[in-house]
């Protein structure tokens, strides 16, 4: 049982890590985060946009489709980059289900709090735990379809290149 966890483990570390190790391809979208300049009111903090190239000391991004605005970050004033990626099928359903399921709880616990004041609905002791606990599965499910379907972008930092 060690040796699988373990291997488990080491599966999630690479998986982790491969993904980080990955070059910057001509197209990426990337958000850069560096130090404001109150002087300049062009130059808010971040930046996003699609990669275009690296310059000896400068990342070349472009704003607008096509290449036709391009901004220089400078590497050395640069505090983080991410780039973004396609949630993938299992993240979207674990997301989906998490937020699911709190929903689903949130309903089943204001249905039942309605056994206390209407004679209509039946309750005793184990409702107060079986009502939420179905809510809640239904809505975990309901969630993770929807998170399948969409699944949205994830930023993950990279590393910042280094100057030249």
């Amino acid at each position: 049982m060690r040796h699988l966890l373990l291997g488990v483990g080491f599966v999630v570390l690479w998986v982790t890590t491969a993904s980080a190790q990955q070059p910057l391809l001509v197209g990426d979208r990337l958000r850069a985060t560096y130090l404001p300049d109150p002087s300049n009111s062009e130059r808010k903090g971040t930046v996003t946009g699609e990669y275009v190239g690296l310059g000896p000391s400068a990342l070349r991004l472009s704003m607008l489709p096509g290449g036709q605005q391009v901004q220089e970050v400078d590497l050395d004033e640069m505090l983080r980059l991410e780039r973004s990626r396609p949630r993938t099928v299992g993240e979207g359903a674990g997301r989906g289900a998490l937020w699911g399921a709190l929903a689903g709880t949130l309903v089943g616990l204001g249905i039942i709090a309605q056994c206390s004041s209407d004679d209509f609905f039946q309750c005793d002791g184990s409702a107060f735990l079986v009502g939420p606990a179905i809510f809640g599965g239904i809505g975990a499910g309901a969630g993770a379809v929807i998170g399948m379907a969409a699944r949205g972008t994830k930023w993950e930092e990279i590393p910042v290149p280094e100057v030249r």
